[in-house]
């Protein structure tokens, strides 16, 4: 409402009040006037009532008047009095009650015509009683309202004088207050055309209203392109909104706020304080700004010059607690970083300070870049132009704030001015007066203009070059010192005995060491001559020792020592001159070590080195090299070398089975046997495991290698008795390579031998075989048939195909049998097809048996449970288990994670094992069937006859099927050997109660054969091939 708002409420307030009264006093005189005229009427009709009943008591003198007629209007009038009381004034009051009493009493009488007229005359007496009271009554109202009247002029007339002299006061204080904003306006206006800096009025969008303020230049451009533009208009937008938000703030809070802020104006960053201030509850503010660049310059100088300070005082304590050059190199490059505030710091010294090329970096600090590889660097060529490259060839202290600007800087020079490094200081660093490096720091912000700062900078420069010589020259002092000391402490200490003699050769001085080694104290050799220590001519060995040293200056080699007690010992000898300042010889000296130890050492090594340490025999090193030696004789002498490759068999059993203190054992005894057939001229060499080469020289003929290798049969046929008392027989099989005919070179021989040996033992082994090519064409299909089976192996590139088994009696399926197959992609066209009696062995051999069979094992439960789930009822899935696997161990684990894994119910898995299998897997093999038979897996004998047939295992373990082999099957019924066979065969499992499935079964008759003979199972070709799934699949359910 502003100043005059109050004055403007009062002037309302007083016209509502006088407006009040006069409202008030009218409701006055309305109410008396109605209540004058009611009550006169009132009064009137009860006096005319009165006056009919006289009139009707006139007329009753000339007819008869019925006296309810005379007391009606007598009634009526009592009943208007009664109801007048209610609003008549109190003074009537009296008067109105004895005119009802009269009423009441003419209503009494008014059958005697005498005594009426005299009550109507009370009546009459009564009313004008009334009417003379309500007249004074009325009076006396009419002048309380007029006395009201006056009294609400009155006041309305003193309200009106208040808000008259109120008028008049406000107007005096309007001139007062204009008067003063004028002076206040003036004062301000004076203010601001005093101002140093610049003031601007803005309101709440940023528009600028008007300027303030004596130093424009500031602005930057004229005033009358400000006034009216917007702080988005003249700013980035960032910085706009950031003016904005600071003024918008104090708006908000009514309370002055600050900012410091930087800008470009014309062409020069400056630096500004502000205070933002709201004019008084508008919506504008005043913003005054004032320039603080100079006092910003003036505080970074001081920042600038305490930080400097406070680098040499650390560099000066640095110098002052550092103990060695490094130490105090890298703690100035610490102090540059960490109180100089550089960002890198590195010391770069010259590789040769007498021809400076190459400076190289010895401590560092600070960024990661410039990286490492480039704190080394050569010098950059002369010129005259570059004070970069003068400074660092000339060793003067320099400074630059950009690097950039040097086109023959080193490349840690651009790296710096990319890592935001641009400047840059070089201190030299001087040792004894001569240039040897420089102190290098990159820094943001390098001054480059400030004397008083190169000063400081030439001055570090000196402080350091003077605490590296005095380094310097403590290290070199500190050095002969410690040479004297270490000299003195050798003599002393050394375990090298030491001894000193004089041109005439006596000796001077000794060192313990030397009583230690010889046995001879300091005092009893003290003059004599070294030639007593000598075991050999010792007057010309030590002549020659002179000699050598006066013509070479030293001599150095092993020579046997004698001890006090005569046991020679090994020494290793070095004899020098000491020669004087002239360079003429004073004194020989003499060290030497006992090596006796060292030798026996390097003896035992070669031995180890050479032999096997079980059998004591040659090992592979030895072998090579022995038959290396043996080619060349041949080939000098044209005659020929036979390598015999000799492998154990069944030594694998023994090891396994007794343990490998018995397999040691072994080995020693067949080493020992073999030597016994070993001419002098031979080698026979361990070559690995329980395999032995024997290399035979001087041959003339290959049947002289057969006769030894024939002997070499017969020695190991004989038992042999083991440490713990246990009787074993090993047989071995040989294989026979000869030179030249079967190769070249020693690696050839011994690979060509272990391919016969392996024929040997193809043939049934405990034989010998010569080598042919043929050999060497099967191991390489053997190794490509390896190849292709690992790739199979990692691509996953197998298929399992089933073949059913059927119950005889009435043709149901019992269980399939998943056989392995290679997929068609494992050939990729390049091989024949396989079956699963060429790959499996060899990938039992190999070790890949694992991974396949695990991939079986899964591939197959999978199958077997998505029959289950499509209602087909196969029985069994039978899997084959290799005897590898069972060696290996964790079979059991590996099937309940798979058969966890896919859902197939434990019954319903059906694990054959062949018969040779079991008992090749040693004396754990009947825990692990106990394990399987109690997941409730089915076990099954496969080709049950072909091996070691045994009553005692078949009731020993948990089986409850034999199948029996196809080879016993494929003849019958005619041929009447293997029908006994068979007959036996299930008769016995009858008898032990165990099922029985035939194997190939792929005739009527041989089925109707079987049947008869009480077979329980059948399986072969007659009922199905091994085919995919799906065709299983098809045959349950036509079944």
């Amino acid at each position: 409402m502003g100043r005059f708002g109050p004055l403007a409420f009062s002037v309302a307030a007083i016209a509502a009040i006088s407006m009040g009264l006069i409202a008030w006093s009218h409701v006055g005189w309305n109410r008396l006037q109605q209540s004058a005229h009611a009550f006169d009427t009132r009064l009137l009709e009860a006096r005319q009532e009165a006056h009919h009943t006289r009139w009707l008591h006139t007329l009753s003198s000339a007819a008869t008047i019925p006296v309810d007629a005379l007391t009606s209007p007598l009634h009526r009038a009592e009943s208007v009095l009664v109801g007048l009381q209610d609003q008549a004034p109190e003074a009537t009051l009296p008067a109105l009650q004895r005119a009802q009493e009269a009423l009441k009493q003419a209503a009494s009488v008014a059958h005697d015509a005498k005594a009426l007229p005299a009550a109507l005359q009370l009546v009459d007496q009564s009313l004008d009683q009334a009417t003379t009271q309500w007249e004074v009554a009325l009076d006396q109202a009419t002048r309380d309202q007029r006395r009201l009247d006056r009294f609400n002029v009155g006041l309305v007339g003193a309200l009106t004088l208040l808000l008259l002299g109120l008028m008049a006061r406000a107007h005096r204080q309007r001139e007062l207050a204009m008067r003063s904003l004028g002076t206040r306006e003036a004062q301000l206006t004076a203010f601001a055309a005093a101002l140093p800096d610049l003031a601007f009025r803005m309101d709440s969008q940023g528009h600028y209203l008007d300027i303030y303020g004596n130093n424009l230049p500031l602005l930057g451009r004229p005033i009358d392109e400000l006034i009216g533009r917007r702080l988005h208009d003249l700013f980035p937008w960032e910085m706009a909104e950031r003016f904005l938000g600071v003024l918008r703030q104090s708006l908000g809070t009514r309370r002055a706020q600050t900012l410091t802020f930087s800008v470009p104006v014309n062409g020069n960053l400056l630096h500004f304080d502000s205070r933002c201030a709201p004019v008084g509850e508008t919506d504008q503010v005043v913003w005054m700004i004032w320039d603080i660049t100079a006092r910003r310059q003036t505080e970074r100088r001081l920042r600038r010059k305490t930080r400097m300070y406070d680098f040499l005082s650390h560099v000066n304590q640095a110098m002052v607690r550092s103990q060695g050059q490094p130490s105090l190199l890298a703690h100035v490059c610490d102090v540059a970083v960490q109180h100089g505030q550089f960002r890198k710091a590195w010391v770069a010294l010259f590789d040769d300070p007498q021809q400076p090329a190459s400076l190289r970096c010895t401590a560092e600090s600070g960024d990661a870049r410039p990286g490492r590889e480039q704190l080394d660097f050569q010098l950059p060529p002369a010129s005259g132009n570059d004070p970069l490259a003068s400074s660092l060839r000339d060793g003067l202290t320099y400074r630059t704030a950009l690097l950039d600007t040097h086109g023959h800087a080193p490349a840690w020079a651009h790296e710096a001015v990319q890592a935001g490094s641009p400047g840059c200081v070089i201190v030299p660093l001087r040792q004894e007066q001569v240039l040897i490096g420089h102190l290098i720091l990159l820094g943001k912000r390098v001054d480059d203009s400030d004397p008083e700062e190169l000063a400081l900078f030439e001055d570090l420069s000196s402080d350091l070059s003077f605490a590296l010589t005095m380094l310097h020259r403590e290290a070199l002092r500190n050095q002969a010192e410690q040479r004297i000391r270490l000299h003195a402490a050798a003599l002393e200490s050394t375990q090298d005995g030491m001894m000193v003699m004089s041109l005439d050769e006596g000796l001077v001085s000794v060192n313990p060491a030397f009583t230690s080694l010889t046995g001879y104290e300091e005092h009893e050799v003290i003059g004599r001559t070294p030639e007593f220590l000598l075991t050999d001519q010792p007057a010309e060995t030590f002549a020659s020792f002179r000699d050598e040293i006066i013509r070479r200056g030293h001599w150095q080699g092993e020579v046997w020592f004698k001890h006090r007690d005569g046991e020679p010992f090994m020494t290793q000898l070095s004899l020098s001159a000491v020669h004087s300042t002239q360079g003429e010889p004073t004194h020989f000296v003499g060290v030497f070590t006992d090596i006796t130890p060292l030798k026996q050492t390097e003896e035992r090594l070669a031995r180890m080195a050479h032999y096997d340490p079980l059998t004591e025999l040659p090992n592979r090193v030895l072998i090579r090299q022995r038959l290396a030696h043996a080619i060349n004789l041949a080939q000098r002498h044209h005659t020929l070398v036979g390598v015999i490759f000799i492998d154990l068999d069944n030594f694998k059993t023994v090891n396994d089975g007794l343990g490998h203190a018995a397999g040691d054992s072994l080995l020693k005894q067949v080493a020992q046997r073999l030597n016994l057939r070993v001419r002098q001229e031979d080698t026979l060499g361990r070559l690995a495991g329980d395999e032995f080469v024997l290399i035979l020289e001087h041959l003339r003929h290959p049947q002289q290698a057969g006769l030894v290798a024939s002997a070499i049969l017969e020695t190991l046929s004989q038992p042999f008795t083991l440490d713990g008392g246990q009787q074993v027989y090993v047989r071995a099989s040989i294989g026979i390579s000869m030179y030249p005919e079967d190769g070249q070179d020693e690696s050839e021989l011994v690979r060509n031998a272990d391919a016969a040996m392996y024929d040997s033992k193809r043939r049934g082994r405990n034989a010998f075989s010569f080598y042919t090519q043929s050999f060497t064409t099967d191991a390489t299909e053997r190794l490509r048939l390896e190849t292709l089976l690992r790739r199979a192996v990692e691509e996953h590139a197998f298929t399992l195909h089933y073949q059913p088994m059927v119950r005889l009696r009435d043709r149901r399926v019992t269980a399939v049998e998943a056989l392995v197959r290679l997929a068609p992609a494992a050939y990729d066209g390049q091989a024949s097809p396989l079956g699963p009696n060429q790959f499996i062995p060899v990938m039992e051999e190999t070790g890949m048996i694992e991974a396949l069979s695990e991939w079986v094992m899964e591939e197959a439960c999978r199958q077997g449970r998505a029959w289950l789930d499509e209602g087909l009822d196969f029985g069994r899935m039978a899997i084959n288990l290799s005897p590898a696997e069972i060696r290996r161990g964790r079979v059991v684990e590996r099937l309940t994670a798979i058969l966890a894994r896919t859902g197939l119910p434990p019954e319903r898995l059906e694990i054959e094992i062949t018969e040779s299998g079991l008992m090749e897997s040693g004396a754990g093999v009947e825990q692990f069937l106990q394990n399987l038979h109690a997941m409730g897996v089915h076990l099954s004998i496969d080709d049950f006859g072909t091996g070691y047939s045994s009553l005692a295992y078949l009731k020993r373990f948990p089986v409850q099927q034999l199948k029996i082999d196809r080879s016993f099957v494929q003849d019958l019924p005619s041929n009447d050997s293997d029908g006994q066979l068979v007959s036996t065969m299930i008769s016995m499992a009858r008898g032990l109660k165990l099922h029985v499935v035939a194997e190939g079964v792929e005739m009527p008759d041989q089925e109707a054969f079987l049947s008869s003979l009480g077979c329980d199972v059948a399986q072969g070709f007659l009922y199905s091939r091994p085919v995919p799934a799906d065709q299983i699949a098809a045959l349950l359910a036509r079944r």
